[in-house]
């Protein structure tokens, strides 16, 4: 296999790589990103570029398999940036692919497709509908169901090539995603009044597991990427020894938007991320323990903790402000 990676320095690239590195059926490894991943083997060749650029296509040829992490997660200022970059470096992305003939896609989306809905079930199945975009103040739910049409779409149009979907709930583990330091450093969190939302977590590890054996498998589909448990709101508190102060939602996303529009710091998102908080987003991982032999090694709970574990004891830095990324 020869293998592309888009978001080859993302948080989550980081604890894949090594895993897939190991893999003797892989033989090539070709890293795209704006910076250079972390992780260094001979197998891997990096090349920065950004994936919105024009002259990915060339770069790609030869190539029979693409793993794609690209996309900008973290809020940020710039929503017309946030847009170009999850839209349409996507599909220039996804595009390339096709170009160069390739034969498998495997793609990360996230649980957040389903979008955040009163109506939602406590584990949600792979053919719930996708209403993301019925959260239409959520930059990331509703992008995420426009990448997953681009595919359904290249699906039709090629049926030769196998296309596996990930939908992961968020990822935890001692390499956090930095984009999650603020909240995890916080003393004080919010809970709120009438509601204790519940969410799918899923351990780093078990992520790349279940990218290794779509590379070196194929499983074609949607399958949700999460833990058997899942997280009360009410929960954060005492696993992360931060004070809960109730206050009522609409309170915490006019806080928010003040805090995000005069940048202030620990507050790295606006309303508009807090939406996906609003209702459950708890789904379930039966099709993958099913049809994949996936079985998850950690908790949400575990995973959680040791997030939390790793930033209270990480030397002390300043916390990037990711709002800024990107922007001028």
């Amino acid at each position: 296999m020869k293998l592309v990676i888009a978001g080859a320095a993302s948080a989550i690239c980081s604890v894949v790589l090594p895993v897939i590195d190991r893999e003797e059926s892989i033989t090539d490894i070709l890293a795209i990103d704006i910076k250079a991943p972390k992780f260094k083997s001979p197998k891997i060749r990096f090349v920065k570029m950004d994936i919105r650029d024009p002259g990915l296509e060339k770069h790609m040829e030869g190539y029979d398999t693409l793993l794609n992490f690209a996309f900008i997660v973290a809020e940020i200022f710039d929503k017309k940036v946030t847009r170009d970059i999850n839209i349409n470096g996507v599909r220039n992305v996804l595009n390339a692919a096709v170009k160069a003939k390739m034969k498998k896609i495997v793609h990360f989306s996230s649980i957040a497709a389903y979008g955040s809905h009163p109506d939602n079930p406590v584990g949600i199945h792979e053919d719930w509908p996708l209403r993301g975009h019925d959260n239409d103040e959520c930059f990331y739910a509703c992008q995420k169901v426009e990448t997953e049409a681009m595919l359904r779409e290249i699906g039709r149009e090629h049926p030769e090539i196998v296309i596996t979907i990930f939908r992961p709930g968020v990822v935890l583990g001692a390499n956090v995603n930095p984009d999650y330091e603020a909240l995890l450093k916080s003393r004080v969190l919010f809970r709120f009044l009438g509601r204790d939302t519940k969410a799918s977590g899923v351990h780093q590890d078990d992520v790349a597991e279940a990218v290794r054996i779509a590379l070196i498998e194929d499983i074609p589909g949607a399958f949700n990427l999460v833990s058997d448990d899942y997280i009360r709101f009410s929960e954060l508190g005492g696993l992360l020894n931060q004070i809960q102060i109730p206050i009522p939602f609409r309170l915490a996303e006019l806080f928010l938007d003040i805090g995000f529009k005069f940048h202030l710091p620990g507050i790295p998102i606006s309303r508009e991320s807090l939406r996906l908080l609003k209702h459950n987003l708890v789904a379930s991982n039966e099709k993958l323990k099913k049809e994949c032999g996936w079985t998850p090694k950690k908790t949400s709970r575990e995973a959680m903790l040791e997030s939390n574990d790793y930033i209270k004891n990480k030397p002390k830095e300043k916390i990037p402000d990711t709002r800024k990324r990107f922007t001028a």
